[in-house]
């Protein structure tokens, strides 16, 4: 056999996801409906990613055929091979998954360490993880965000380079609903090919499920009140405009409290953070309540931690509010699959339910004491009331 006929280019992996087609309507369409939640999960994955910049573009325009989302990051990319291994895995725990190589490097490299020392070692890191570069903590950990996508795209497109190799491949909606083999063989576009192009990745969502164009407005300020992370080291761009925190239009606060301190029974369990209360009242649903946060993550929308007929009641559609709270994403699992709630039956969800109740209960009371001697003091500086009283006094 003549040399020349035998190929010299490594064995490239098929491009594969394993997956039930149910898993998408219970992990993606059924969970994730709204836009915003969506693009949440594709900012922390860049954040992930170590991406200094995350952009995001919009069309300015009515709703149609070439309505497309894009998402597009300049974090560290993924090779072909890592998309087989990592992103195309459905379900794949990253923290763990990765403190298992460490601890298999380790292993290697320190042959005479305590063994104990080692299996030490992987029992913190299984549970926190932090990025390569940048040294953040990372947010994913159940490995299916990447479904979410499907709860508002039929279809979406998939770019990752790295290295200066690109692949880019298509999946279809429909098509994985229809695959009842548990392999999936998204559409292939271009596969480990030579690029110029700087390392990162770049989502676009096409056909949306969905009739109206989206309110750029509001998906700032959605944005803005998923994310406390957002900086100069973290800039999330749309349409080139960055979102800051002035976003979430907090505006027209009357009264605040600044929280930093560790739950009763568990000073291993802190929350830090600020409530407010407003002068007028918050319209918005989803704004009233205090929203909770982990790693700088929102992982359970806002809540009085069913404070309904604690306190003056009334306040209750004055106060808003941001805690951190990172011991929910500790070694127990205790927040939901689309990082909306967390579980309150949990021991950590019980003890910062119990902690919450008190403090919305004090503050709302608190703040209805002080809204109370305010009026009395502008009732006594009011022109016309001073001018009865004078009068009053001149009364024989």
């Amino acid at each position: 056999m003549d040399k020349s006929d035998i190929s010299t280019e490594p064995k490239i992996a098929k491009l594969e996801m394993k997956i039930q087609p149910k898993i998408i309507d219970h992990l993606g369409i059924n969970m994730y409906t709204a836009i915003h939640p969506v693009l949440s999960e594709l900012v922390a994955n860049a954040w992930d990613a170590d991406s200094k910049d995350v952009f995001i573009t919009i069309p300015e325009e009515k709703m149609s055929e070439k309505y497309f989302v894009i998402v597009r990051d300049e974090g560290s990319g993924m090779t072909y091979d890592e998309l087989i291994d990592n992103y195309l895995q459905v379900g794949r725990n990253r923290r763990e998954d990765n403190a298992k190589k460490k601890q298999e490097k380790r292993k290697l490299e320190n042959k005479d360490k305590n063994e104990k020392e080692l299996d030490e070692e992987f029992e913190k890191e299984k549970f926190i993880e932090y990025t390569p570069i940048l040294n953040r903590k990372v947010l994913g950990r159940k490995g299916i965000g990447k479904l979410s996508v499907f709860g508002v795209a039929k279809k979406v497109i998939f770019k990752s380079i790295k290295n200066g190799k690109v692949t880019e491949f298509e999946m279809d909606v429909d098509d994985i609903k229809r695959e009842d083999s548990g392999t999936y063989k998204p559409k292939p576009i271009r596969i480990n090919e030579s690029t110029t192009e700087r390392n990162g990745v770049t989502i676009t969502l096409k056909e949306l499920n969905r009739k109206k164009a989206i309110d750029i407005d509001e998906l700032r300020k959605g944005l803005a009140r998923r994310f406390t992370i957002l900086s100069e080291n973290f800039r999330v761009h749309i349409n080139n405009k960055p979102i800051t925190l002035e976003d979430r239009e907090y505006k027209d606060i009357q009264k605040t409290w600044t929280i930093n301190e560790s739950l009763p029974e568990h000073p291993e369990w802190k929350v830090q953070g600020k409530i407010y209360t407003r002068k007028a009242t918050i319209t918005e649903q989803e704004m009233r309540g205090i929203s909770i946060f982990a790693g700088g993550k929102l992982v359970q929308e806002p809540t009085l931690f069913g404070a309904s007929a604690a306190g003056k009641t009334f306040a209750y559609s004055h106060m808003l509010g941001e805690l951190n709270a990172e011991f929910l994403d500790g070694k127990n699992d205790v927040i939901s699959t689309n990082r909306s709630a967390i579980n309150w039956e949990s021991e950590e969800g019980q003890a910062l339910e119990e902690w919450g109740y008190a403090k919305v209960k004090n503050y709302s009371s608190e703040w209805s004491e002080m809204r109370v001697e305010l009026k009395r003091e502008r009732f006594l500086k009011d022109k016309e009331t001073q001018s009865w009283f004078d009068n009053l006094s001149k009364t024989k």
